[in-house]
């Protein structure tokens, strides 16, 4: 206090400029992190969902699932005298439907 009886203090302003940049870097790397931490959540609950669909499978079923997909997904000659083909699935649905739709 001074011998007039005022009182001297700081009457400098903050810095704006510097709260607004910490302000933004902050909330940049809060985003940062959840995004982040989101995508390793989602990479472990992928990778544990796969990793149950693919225990205790028998090697039969495994097997019968892979002649299925040969089975159904395949175009071959039944008998080229005959004329008759085995085509896939999504073909013979269709040709099925054009059938009934006429």
């Amino acid at each position: 206090m001074s011998s007039t009886g005022e009182i001297n203090h700081d009457q400098s302003e903050p810095n704006n400029k510097l709260l607004l940049y910490s302000a933004l870097i902050t909330v940049l790397l809060l985003i940062l992190s959840f995004l982040f931490t989101l995508g390793l959540f989602r990479s472990s609950l992928t990778y544990e969902l796969n990793d149950k669909d693919n225990t205790n499978i028998p090697k039969s079923v495994v097997k019968m699932r892979i002649y299925e997909d040969e089975a159904l997904y395949s175009t071959k000659w039944i008998d080229k005298q005959k004329k008759t083909i085995q085509v896939t699935i999504d073909i013979a649905k269709k040709i099925v439907i054009d059938d009934y739709s006429k």
